[in-house]
């Protein structure tokens, strides 16, 4: 409504506004379910019943926690940001996470010896 007359308004053009905005790091735990299944017919009539696992995501580093984007944050830190392991142990006890430095340099090493080594 005009402020002037009362009358209908039109569009008559648009401006933007263009922010940046940061989303502070947040650590979030996965959980990945595999069902397993076996066949009722088969543990009926049969004495070795054959068991059938679903797909599951293949860990980076077998045996451990630590996905994809923890290890190439860990890398990241470290060698872009020159952020030593004890303040990145520090920074993850912080969001909630207990991670040794210990940890976080077998995470890089091992990520590096399983995925970078055969690129080099």
């Amino acid at each position: 409504m005009c402020p002037q007359c009362a009358g209908r308004l039109h569009e008559m053009s648009t401006s933007i506004r263009i922010e940046i905005r940061v989303i502070p790091a947040q650590v979030k735990v996965i959980e990945h379910v595999q069902h397993v299944y076996a066949c009722r017919a088969c543990e009926r009539t049969r004495i070795r019943t054959p068991v059938v696992r679903a797909l599951m995501p293949k860990p980076p580093i077998p045996g451990s926690y630590a996905s994809p984007s923890a290890i190439a944050s860990v890398i990241h830190n470290k060698y872009v940001q020159g952020i030593p392991l004890y303040r990145q142990e520090q920074e993850f006890s912080r969001l909630g996470v207990g991670l040794s430095r210990q940890t976080l340099a077998n995470w890089t090493l091992k990520a590096t010896e399983r995925h970078l080594v055969p690129i080099y």
